[in-house]
């Protein structure tokens, strides 16, 4: 989803409307949140068919166990949870070991990874190259609340959830990964970073 706050109104009658098993509900909830599902499984596995397959699952579960899911939190939000679970479970069956509490061995690093852009005097071209750089050589856990924070835009409550951290450890990963970009791009003053990880036509 592009808009950075959900209309509450919409998003209550969609999710009623889904509830009862609105078919037309459930497909716009699913067109809503399908790229940015496998954006965020695609950073949590290697193998494209595996996250294709996990998203099924996760939106089949969705579907099915719908009456049974408390509206604590936003659709968004449970849907990265569930995918993130089933990826993990996943990995656990292939590799038959213990998942790394800092996962860094589960984040792919594809070469075509998505595009950024900024305010700065240097080129929109350079400048991207070099963000792009930057963000790839940040710890797994800084890269992925990034993602949830800039391109997700998911308040640092649902992050700390997801991560299993705290709301502070969450806001602290964000704003070391911030500190580390400017080092690394040799930033003087403060830099506008408008978006990470955005999605591939």
């Amino acid at each position: 989803m592009n808009a950075l706050v959900e209309n509450s109104e919409h998003w209550q009658s969609l999710w009623e409307r889904f509830i009862d098993g609105d078919k037309k509900a459930f497909a716009l909830i699913y067109e809503d949140n399908i790229d940015g599902l496998f954006q965020y499984g695609s950073k949590l596995h290697p193998d494209e068919s595996s996250v294709k397959d996990a998203i099924q699952e996760v939106f089949y579960d969705f579907y099915i166990k719908r009456k049974s899911i408390q509206k604590s939190h936003s659709i968004k939000f449970y849907l990265l949870l569930a995918l993130k679970r089933n990826l993990i479970r996943k990995l656990q069956a292939e590799r038959k070991q213990q998942v790394n509490n800092e996962e860094d061995d589960f984040y792919s690093e594809p070469e075509t990874n998505p595009e950024y852009q900024t305010i700065k005097k240097e080129s929109e071209k350079e400048l991207e190259e070099k963000i792009k750089n930057a963000l790839l050589k940040l710890p797994a856990k800084q890269k992925e609340a990034v993602y949830l924070r800039f391109d997700e835009t998911l308040p640092y409550e649902e992050i700390a959830k997801i991560l299993d951290i705290s709301v502070e450890s969450a806001r602290t990963l964000v704003y070391r990964a911030i500190k580390t970009i400017k080092k690394i791009l040799k930033t003087q003053g403060s830099i506008v970073l408008l978006t990470f990880f955005k999605k591939k036509q």
